[in-house]
């Protein structure tokens, strides 16, 4: 996480004042850029739907939070961290359960780390949860100090021991046998747990019994004491697990599912458990995220010299992970580390199968040929058609323009009233391709491999709906992936953020799952959308994409946001009008128990009043 950048200033005693000149700088320059790119009435417009939804209380003045996110997890911790009696009642039910699970943690230390190796000790022996059991396995040779240390420790406490590398090299079933329970927690040896971490976990297993692996939000936790930089996460999502070992570094696993995948547990140490992890999820699909910071893991203080190499082993032992993950799914790509514990997969597209690419147009010719030139001059994928749906353009040199297109590309007039669903279910029954890409006119493609990037994810296998990472023509972010339940209904995930920050852990700059991806750039087969039925046309201008790709997860298919596939839009630009509440309503009727639920791919902790996964305080 960047600390500092123009949305997240550090707070002072007079904040007020500072947070007053942001808010006025910010909306001076999101008007300019409005009325430069979009015009007087699209500007006009846009601030009169802004200034209703301010006073519906809907969103907050500002598409972002004014403060320091450690000071705002400061706030969150003093709210929800458990007192004492809430531990005492928690140590109660434990001990009343008829049959407790007994669940065993492995503790990897691979360095001589006395006072962090105690910590962690001491924060296993302080869970209210009675039924653990402590395996500390050394990846090192001098055992002086480990067997001093463990060996106080497992004196006082019988459930705690310690074995030597050696037990490893015997194999995973030698481990395992020194296992009591049906399930095995892996803790990374930079991390202490919260004293109800376990607890939280068997009684998630109480409730769910069939699970098979569950991870937790963690947090860093300072040499001075202070908890920051929370990482509230998803649920599951494999894609993103992927692009970076996301469910941390304290895991619940059923030992069935360890016993499964035999000795293949990988250098669960060099690698942060990733390999184990992907291996593991791999075996079930029943995994389950305990959406509480259970986990704290230190930050580690090192020479920078030293700091470099181990993260550089850190990144080769990951890389390394990934790629035997794909390989084992037989998927072919290029992985490159693109910071410390994020990676750029790069799937490999299969053929070049016929991409049509359909795009509803009225009137904005100066858009449209921006948008379709941008396409011939830059797209490197060879295997595309465009179809233009022109709905009742009137403009003369519309038309003109139209006329000199269709000596190119496939021209379709559609009358009548504005309907994005019609429109673009007319365009896919006039396409060719394999694939199906709706593009709006007011977008402009700034990435060459763009559309082969979209391709190769579109055909791996269970994917539903890929979506782009669309920019502001001032380089803020425009469309992330969508998150439900923002702003009530919907979202767009790190909307006018900078893109050239990392956000929150990087997020945005990842592929990774979501329940649903914008229609301004979306691609999905051919097939699939017949199958589903095309968008919904009763709702006509809002809501139709996430309409669209929740039907598409309904039927067991996942969505996917790539970062890789870059465009400009130019948000709105084409279409005048307001906002639909006819759609609002609509999707509400079909969708209300899910927005309810919240978003899977979002994270209960974070606010559903703004865009940018601050945190709700």
């Amino acid at each position: 996480m960047n600390p500092v950048n123009d949305e997240r200033h550090l707070e002072n005693p007079s904040h007020s004042s500072q947070s007053e000149r942001l808010t006025i700088r910010w909306f001076l320059g999101r008007v300019k850029g409005i009325f430069e790119s979009e015009g007087a009435w699209t500007c006009l417009r846009k601030g009169l739907v802004k200034l209703l939804s301010l006073a519906s209380g809907q969103l907050s003045a500002l598409p972002f939070s004014l403060h320091q996110r450690d000071k705002e997890y400061k706030v969150w911790r003093k709210r929800h961290s458990p007192s004492s009696e809430s531990l005492h009642h928690m140590r109660s039910i434990a001990e009343r359960l008829i049959a407790p699970q007994v669940i065993t943690v492995i503790l990897m230390v691979s360095r001589v780390d006395e006072k962090g190796l105690r910590e962690t000790i001491e924060s296993i022996r302080a869970q209210v949860y009675p039924y653990w059991r402590l395996l500390v396995i050394s990846e090192f040779s001098p055992m002086s100090m480990l067997e001093r240390v463990v060996g106080s420790y497992s004196v006082k406490d019988h459930r705690i021991q310690l074995k030597t590398a050696a037990i490893l090299k015997q194999g995973a079933a030698c481990v395992l046998q020194h296992v009591q329970g049906e399930f095995v927690g892996f803790l990374s040896e930079d991390c202490f747990l919260s004293p109800e971490a376990i607890f939280s976990m068997a009684m998630q297993l109480q409730e769910s019994s069939d699970l098979d692996f569950l991870y937790c939000d963690e947090d860093t936790a300072r040499a001075e004491g202070e908890f920051v930089d929370p990482f509230f996460k998803p649920s599951w999502s494999p894609d993103l697990l992927i692009g970076m070992n996301y469910v941390g570094r304290f895991n619940i696993i059923r030992k069935q599912i360890l016993s499964s995948i035999g000795g293949d547990w990988g250098d669960i140490v060099n690698d942060g458990l990733y390999h184990l992890v992907l291996r593991s999820t791999e075996e079930t699909n029943k995994i389950c995220r305990i959406p509480k910071v259970l986990c704290h893991c230190r930050t580690i203080r090192r020479p920078l010299e030293t700091s470099s190499e181990s993260d550089q082993s850190r990144n080769h032992a990951q890389m390394k992970s990934i790629r035997a993950a794909l390989i084992r799914r037989g998927e072919r790509a290029d992985v490159l580390c693109v910071g410390t514990g994020r990676f750029k997969v790069t799937f490999h597209p299969l053929g070049m199968p016929l991409v049509s690419i359909i795009i509803p147009t009225r009137d904005r010719w100066d858009m449209l040929q921006r948008c379709i030139q941008s396409i011939e001059k830059l797209t490197t994928y060879p295997s595309y058609e465009i179809i233009i749906v022109d709905n009742e353009s009137r403009d003369l040199k519309a038309q003109e323009y139209l006329k000199v297109l269709s000596r190119k590309w496939s021209v379709h007039r559609f009358p009548g009233p504005f309907n994005f669903s019609q429109i673009n279910n007319y365009g896919a029954s006039k396409a060719r391709g394999e694939f199906l890409l709706f593009l709006n006119d007011d977008t402009q493609v700034i990435s060459p491999d763009w559309l082969t990037v979209m391709v190769a994810q579109a055909q791996r296998i269970g994917v539903g709906a890929v979506g782009a990472k669309l920019l502001y023509p001032t380089g803020r972010i425009q469309h992330a992936g969508v998150v439900l339940g923002i702003r009530g209904i919907a979202g767009h995930a790190f909307r006018h953020l900078r893109g050239d920050v990392d956000h929150y852990h990087g997020l945005p700059h990842i592929a990774r799952n979501c329940s649903a991806v914008t229609g301004a750039c979306t691609l999905l087969s051919a097939r699939l959308f017949s199958k589903i039925g095309g968008f919904e046309c009763r709702l006509k201008v809002e809501y139709n994409d996430v309409d669209l790709c929740l039907r598409l997860i309904c039927e067991g298919y996942r969505i996917i946001y790539t970062p890789d596939a870059m465009l400009i839009h130019h948000e709105n630009a084409s279409r005048k009008g307001g906002r639909s509440r006819e759609d609002a309503a609509f999707f509400i009727s079909r969708w209300g128990a899910s927005i309810q639920q919240g978003d899977p791919y979002y994270n209960p902790q974070l606010t559903c009043s703004r865009e940018d996964w601050s945190i709700q305080v």
